[in-house]
C-alpha cells in the first residue's frame, strides 16, 4: 500500500477528508449561522452535510468505495467482520480504508 504524502497530495490540488459524525452530535461548542443570532443544531448540519455529499456522488465529483453491503439483522456478523478487517490493517500499519454506515432503509 502506498502512502500519504500530504505534500503531494497538495501539488496535485487533492484532498483526503471526512468528518466525525460523533463530533457533530455532541459538539463541544455550538455551530452557528452566519447571523451570528440562530444557533444551528447539530441534526441540521448532518443532513445539510449529507445533502451535500449526496450531491457529489450523484454527479460523480467523488465516488464511495464499498466494501460490503449487510442487511441491519445481520449487523452481529457486520461487527465481527470489521473487527477482522482492522486487526488485518494493523498488521500492515495501516488505517481502516473508510467508515461503516448502518442504516435500515432500503437502498435500491
Amino acid at each position: 500500500m502506498e502512502r500519504i504524502s500530504p505534500l503531494r497530495l497538495h501539488e496535485d490540488n487533492r484532498m483526503l477528508g471526512g468528518f466525525c459524525l460523533k463530533s457533530l452530535l455532541f459538539p463541544r461548542h455550538h455551530h452557528t449561522t452566519s447571523s451570528n443570532t440562530n444557533v444551528c443544531s447539530s441534526a441540521d448540519l448532518i443532513r445539510e452535510t449529507w445533502a451535500k455529499l449526496e450531491k457529489l456522488v450523484e454527479s460523480k465529483s467523488i465516488q464511495p468505495w464499498v466494501d460490503s453491503e449487510w442487511s441491519f439483522e445481520e449487523v452481529f456478523g457486520f461487527v465481527s467482520y470489521t473487527h477482522k478487517h482492522r486487526l488485518e490493517y494493523e498488521h500492515m500499519h495501516a488505517h481502516n480504508r473508510g467508515k461503516e454506515i448502518t442504516s435500515n432503509l432500503v437502498l435500491n
